[in-house]
Parts: C-alpha cells; sequence; structure tokens
C-alpha cells in the first residue's frame, strides 16, 4: 500500500501534464486554423474542425443558433451573398488569445454590385465596410464552443453613414445605407433559426 501511495502522485502529475499539453496543442491548432481562414472568410469553406459539434453562435441579444451544421450554414450564406451580391470584398483581422478565450477583431470591406448599370458609363462599385469582433470560447479539450459576436458597425463610405447592427440583420430603426439591405436581407432569410428567435436586436 505504502508503494502505491508513493507512486499514486507521480501519475496525477503525469495526467495532468498530459492533459494540458493535449489542450495548448488544440489551443494552437484553433488559432492557426483561424488565422489561416479569416482572410477568405468570404470566398471559402473555413475549417469547422476547431469546434464542437454543438458550438452556438450568440449575438448581443441571445443566442442565434447551436449546432456545427447550423453553423456551416451561415458560412455558405455568406459565401453566396459574396458571389452574388458583390464584385470583390477583403477581411482584414488581429487576433489576440487570453486564457480560454480567442479574440479576433475584423474589418470586412465589401465592394457591391452597383444597382443600375448604364452602358457605356463606367461606375465605380458602392463600398460598404463592416467591423467586428468575435470571441471563441472553448472547451476544455480545446475545442471551440461558443462563438460570440459584437460591436457590429456597418459604414456607407459614399454617404458617411455608420449604423451599430446587433449581428449582421437589418433593424427598421437604423440607418441602413440602402445598397446594403439586400445583403443583409437574404443572409437572414437564409438563415432559418433567426425567425425563431424573436426580432432582431431585441
Amino acid at each position: 500500500a505504502g508503494e502505491a501511495a508513493a507512486t499514486f502522485p507521480k501519475f496525477s502529475v503525469q495526467k495532468a501534464h498530459d492533459v494540458e499539453s493535449a489542450y495548448q496543442l488544440a489551443l494552437g491548432t484553433a488559432i492557426d486554423t483561424l488565422r489561416r481562414d479569416y482572410p477568405g472568410l468570404l470566398t471559402e469553406e473555413p475549417d469547422f474542425s476547431i469546434f464542437t459539434e454543438d458550438v452556438a453562435l450568440f449575438d448581443p441579444s441571445g443566442k442565434r443558433l447551436q449546432s456545427i451544421g447550423q453553423y456551416e450554414q451561415v458560412f455558405r450564406a455568406l459565401r453566396l451573398l459574396r458571389k452574388t451580391t458583390m464584385v470583390h470584398s477583403e477581411v482584414t483581422y488581429r487576433l489576440t488569445v487570453a486564457d480560454s478565450m480567442i479574440r479576433v477583431r475584423w474589418v470586412a470591406k465589401l465592394w457591391m454590385r452597383p444597382m443600375v448599370v448604364v452602358p457605356g458609363y463606367k461606375s465605380e462599385p458602392p463600398r460598404l465596410q463592416l467591423d467586428g469582433i468575435s470571441e471563441y470560447e472553448l472547451n476544455d479539450e480545446g475545442a471551440i464552443k461558443l462563438h460570440r459576436l459584437s460591436d457590429i458597425a456597418l459604414t456607407d463610405e459614399g454617404a458617411a453613414v455608420s449604423a451599430p447592427l446587433s449581428f449582421v440583420w437589418p433593424v427598421p430603426e437604423l440607418a441602413v445605407p440602402e445598397l446594403a439591405r439586400p445583403f443583409f436581407g437574404q443572409l437572414k432569410a437564409a438563415l432559418p433559426h433567426a425567425a425563431r428567435c424573436g426580432p432582431i436586436g431585441g
């Protein structure tokens, strides 16, 4: 019994070390994956292997969805909207890590397709800018279990109008630029769960 008691602490320390090492490895993988995926977020399918099966998406008004399937659907909708409503896009970001949280401040510059094209007249595509913060919470194994969106703001550079958004759905009370409304309207329609969550921004 004395021999077993003497070896038990050593086993516990080794087990704790292994768990910590596995967590740090998973955290590093999540960081590398997000860094790789963010620049092409509107054009390429991201790597969802760093998320749990029941990953939840929150905005300031609460939970919007919970499941990897619904989460993937958001990004499919974004890629479709990029393809159908924009001529160009650029996504830049700054990533920081604290404890079990990965924080990304991102900026998406969106060159929208002109609503009216006159033959023989060169029209510059309207440019919008969408800024926000994404916070990713990890579970004990280092997989992302929650994605929280905050501080979302849309700017129409041509009209110099800035509109804070709860997520990326416009609401009637906010001065959303006219040319951005088809983009956000289609995104809301692409997310069936949103209709069950009550008014956006409520």
